[in-house]
């Protein structure tokens, strides 16, 4: 078994859905072009080929960023008659696993079907998924309203846990609620890139872009189309080169070319079959397709921009998940404080059982992989938390001890001052080697960095069991934190289970979860105020000391009395070093942020106490507990970004 951090599988998810073979409107009309299903076949092949390729060779000119295993793309969609069989059929010709995802029960959803034969190809496709996920009924379907509610809750899972969606639409508004053009309206809302291939095989890609800032589009109409083929170029190449700070290897420019030349041989048995004017126009339309698929491709795979990120994943994947050194530093404050337990915001609570344990048996080995991510994240994380803390502890501690040498060499005869002297110098050296390693190691940034990927990674088992992925894991992420995050998330097939006969089990796991939440927030609250106060008595006992010297000094002036010598170096002793302790004790109280952690630490408990009520209260629907899984994930990540701007401006320096 690795001692690092486990690094993610190069994967992508593609969503596919679209219009059945029946697609006729309410009064029996035709509604637009009929669907060609050997014209949308390979136009999906098309692009799923693309994809592999692409993948392929991002795998191979970044291997440190990802595991040593094949690029996995996988297909979720819920098979129902026409484009999404087709994108199920289309996934296991290239070798591809596919997810079903049914909207309600089988039996229900079988009767939607045309006729007993399209029944048993449903099965037979059922049969060669890699997971399914069976979403619960809403309203017992007894209306059509109920059912269009659920196509909706199934199009809303399809979007919540993929990259990209490729979808069969005639660009029509969908007759009703979960139809195939307001599934494409929300895809746009959330950002997903659309690869578009309308009833008669020919496709466009829409999307933000690839902008730093993008506009956010409210319609699918909204989205930019990929037209200009230099442009198109262009982002292949940015797709396929890593950000600023990874330095390309010589191989890179035959990749590309190799990829343009499988391009070039595409475009060329393409225009073959075609006459001369319509051989240009599918030449320039392939050129564009492969051009946009690769632009997005590699940005949703790439890893996140700018040096110091590129830094921080690199680090992180070379950092050993245990250690021989352990930092003492900080346990022993801890026991001066009277606190028996770690002082560590980034040390959670055991997390309760998994909910998969109650499911089939391929959700745990899934959910192994994991957690054997989040508890790598958190034992890095308490690690850097000990080796920062302990650092500013002895270095406020040798920095007060250095003073008291100071008192001494000054209080010493002149004789005698050589070895208060050379342990000030100690002192000294202690200092300013503790202060470079903290710095040079990057503890802090190390510490904070690897909390934020426990927490984010502590909540996704909750969201990867309600079929869907967190909301604030989007595709682009401007800190290797999220990137890392999502990037394991995408190796995890749907979850695999019937819902509606775990939504009592889910809900309890999500109780659980929020409990373990909030106990811990309370006994982090009451220990650091605990420490905060135990160090405030030190700094005021060391103030008052402080004063009350130089009162006993006036005092024994106004009324004659006169002090012994001894006592007299005493307390000139004691008027040098408390003063110095005082400081000391003032700047752990600072650095170890105690009164900030107890205030958001309480802050937090009262939003966890709240929500636990609401979950105690609530029926447990599929909409409500994915509403509630968000709002306890973002009272968790707004502790940890409060938490981060804190310790983020609390640096060692000289």
């Amino acid at each position: 078994m690795s001692n690092l951090p486990p690094k993610p599988v190069l994967a992508l998810t593609v969503a596919v859905a679209g219009h059945r073979l029946d697609r006729s409107s309410t009064a029996g009309a035709p509604r637009g072009p009929a669907f060609d299903v050997k014209a949308v076949r390979a136009a999906m092949d098309e692009a799923l080929s693309m994809l592999k390729c692409i993948a392929q060779d991002l795998l191979d000119q970044s291997p440190e960023w990802f595991a040593p295993h094949p690029p996995l793309i996988a297909i979720v969609t819920s098979l129902g008659e026409g484009a999404d069989r087709v994108g199920a059929e289309a996934a296991m010709a290239h070798a591809l696993p596919f997810d079903a995802v049914l909207p309600f029960q089988q039996e229900a959803y079988e009767q939607t079907f045309q006729n007993e034969q399209s029944r048993e190809e449903f099965r037979a496709l059922m049969g060669e998924a890699r997971a399914t996920l069976v979403l619960p009924d809403v309203a017992g379907l007894a209306t059509e309203a109920a059912r269009s509610r659920a196509y909706e809750q199934g199009g809303a899972t399809l979007l919540a846990q993929s990259d990209i969606l490729i979808v069969v639409w005639d660009g029509q508004p969908a007759l009703g609620l979960g139809g195939t053009g307001e599934t494409v309206e929300e895809a746009a809302r959330l950002g997903t890139p659309v690869l578009i291939i309308d009833p008669g095989g020919a496709a466009r890609l829409c999307w933000r872009g690839d902008f730093e800032f993008p506009l956010a589009a409210r319609h699918a109409d909204e989205l930019i189309e990929e037209k200009n083929l230099e442009q198109g170029f262009r982002k292949i190449i940015s797709g396929l080169v890593l950000p600023a700070g990874y330095e390309a290897g010589p191989s890179e420019p035959r990749r590309s070319h190799r990829l343009a030349a499988k391009l070039e041989r595409l475009v060329a048995a393409l225009a073959a079959r075609r006459s001369a004017d319509e051989g240009a126009l599918v030449r320039r339309s392939a050129d564009w397709l492969a051009a946009a698929l690769a632009s997005f491709a590699g940005a949703l795979a790439r890893t996140p921009g700018g040096e110091g990120e590129i830094d921080g994943l690199r680090v992180y994947f070379r950092t050993p998940i245990t250690r021989v050194y352990r930092h003492r530093g900080w346990a022993f404050l801890r026991r001066c404080l009277g606190v028996a337990r770690r002082l560590d915001a980034a040390q959670s609570p055991p997390a309760p059982a998994s909910v998969a344990a109650s499911a089939p048996p391929s959700n745990q080995a899934e959910n192994a992989r994991l957690r054997s991510a989040a508890t790598a994240a958190d034992l890095i994380g308490v690690h850097f938390a000990d080796a920062f803390r302990t650092s500013f502890f002895w270095n406020f501690l040798f920095g007060a001890l250095a003073v008291v040498f100071v008192a001494w060499t000054l209080l010493a005869p002149r004789e005698g001052r050589a070895l208060p002297a050379a342990g000030e110098f100690a002192c000294i050296i202690v200092v300013v080697a503790g202060t470079s390693l903290a710095r040079w190691r990057q503890w802090r940034r190390r510490w904070f960095e690897a909390r934020e990927a426990a927490e984010r990674l502590r909540m996704a088992e909750s969201f990867w069991s309600l079929g869907v992925w967190p909301e604030t894991l989007s595709a682009k992420q401007s800190a290797w934190t999220g990137w890392y995050v999502r990037s394991i998330l995408r190796e995890q097939p749907v979850f695999s289970a019937d819902l509606s006969l775990m939504l009592t089990d889910l809900r309890r796991k999500l109780i659980e979860l929020v409990e373990a939440q909030r106990r811990y927030h309370a006994k982090t609250a009451s220990e650091a105020e605990q420490a905060d106060r135990a160090l405030e008595r030190v700094g005021i006992l060391c103030v008052v000391a402080s004063f009350l010297e130089p009162v006993l000094f006036v005092f024994a002036h106004v009324f004659g009395l006169t002090l012994y010598p001894t006592l007299d170096r005493t307390a000139t002793f004691l008027a040098i070093v408390l003063p110095a302790l005082a400081t000391a004790s003032y700047g752990i109280r600072q650095l170890g942020d105690f009164e900030d952690t107890a205030r958001r630490s309480r802050r937090t408990m009262r939003k966890l106490d709240r929500l636990s009520g609401l979950l105690g209260g609530e029926s447990a629907t599929l909409p409500e507990l994915r509403a509630r899984a968000r709002q306890a994930l973002a009272a968790m990540l707004a502790d940890v970004e409060s938490w981060r701007v804190a310790v983020e401006s609390r640096n060692l320096s000289f």
